[in-house]
């Protein structure tokens, strides 16, 4: 399952449609591989979560985000965890890095 304007994309940072579009074009051709590839499934792994969670909190780190319990940084609700929720590198920098993990779906797991 994909899912679009969600967590750790560049989301409340940017304007949506422009988002939308850059992840929604992924997700066609990430299913366009699949399909051609006879994949079953693909899951992202946890060293890959890991190294892009610490790459959002690096961009989140430049910024002035981290100092204040807002949206952008998940403390705007009662229990919930205050770290970063979008990626604050702009959309170009964002197509750049999943795009380059689609050739050989680097940093998921490939089931056939």
């Amino acid at each position: 399952m994909f899912h679009l304007y969600g967590p750790q994309g560049p989301t409340l940072l940017s304007n949506g449609p422009s988002s939308v579009e850059c992840q929604g074009r992924w997700i066609v051709d990430a299913i366009k591989k699949i399909d051609r590839e006879g994949i079953k499934f693909i899951d992202p792994t946890p060293e890959a979560t890991k190294a892009y969670k610490q790459k959002i909190n690096e961009l989140s780190d430049a910024s002035l985000l981290p100092t204040t319990r807002s949206t952008y940084m998940g403390g705007s609700l009662p229990g919930k965890a205050f770290e970063q929720t979008c990626w604050a590198g702009g959309i170009p920098a964002y197509k750049e890095e999943i795009r380059a993990a689609l050739p050989g779906f680097k940093g998921f797991r490939v089931v056939t």
